[in-house]
This record gives structure tokens, sequence and C-alpha cells, in this order.
């Protein structure tokens, strides 16, 4: 198996994707094979050469437009929770019952 290319990663990758509305890209025919592997079987073409998978929850594009992706700023967001650290456990509670509910999806 290759760099990045594990029993583990793979497993990740097909969980989320039963259970999301997952997107990825990939650079190559390796990326796009390994997240064939996955279970990843709709591709489509993205900027720059770029193919994007889409997971089978993940909406088909609309008139050949994608959904717009969700963005953040990761920087700013270990300042903000380094800074106010009650925000950060907020944050983390709704995150871990968010996930908790997951495990209720068959």
């Amino acid at each position: 198996e290759g760099k990045g290319d594990t029993r583990h990663s793979r497993h990740l990758v097909k969980t989320l994707a039963e259970k999301a509305p997952l997107r990825v890209t990939a650079a190559d025919e390796a990326g796009e094979a390994f997240f064939r592997r996955c279970g990843i079987e709709r591709w489509v073409d993205g900027d720059g050469g770029l193919r994007v998978g889409l997971g089978p929850l993940h909406p088909a594009p609309v008139n050949g437009v994608l959904p717009s992706v969700v963005r953040f700023n990761g920087d700013g967001i270990v300042r903000t929770f380094k800074q106010e650290p009650e925000t950060f456990e907020a944050y983390k509670s709704r995150f871990v019952a968010a996930l908790e509910r997951y495990s209720n999806i068959a």
C-alpha cells in the first residue's frame, strides 16, 4: 500500500461517504483510484485539472454546477479557541453530540 493508502484511511473515507454528503478531490489517477476503492463512484471534472468525486449522499450537480463547499479559517479558529476556552468547550460538546446522532443512522 502506498503512502496514505492504508486500510484505516480507506475505512474512514468509506464510513464518511456512507454517512455524510462527502466531496473529495483527486489530482491524479492514483488519487481517484484510492477514492474509488472507498466507494466514491461519481466523478466530474473540476477546476485546474482536478477530478471531483461525490459520495453516494452528495447531491448531484444542478446544470453542471456543484453546491458550494463549506470553507473555514483554521488559524482563526485556533486563535479563538485559545483565547476563549469556553467557546471551544461549547463547540466540542455540540460536535460530540452530533457525532453521537450519526451512530443512530442505519
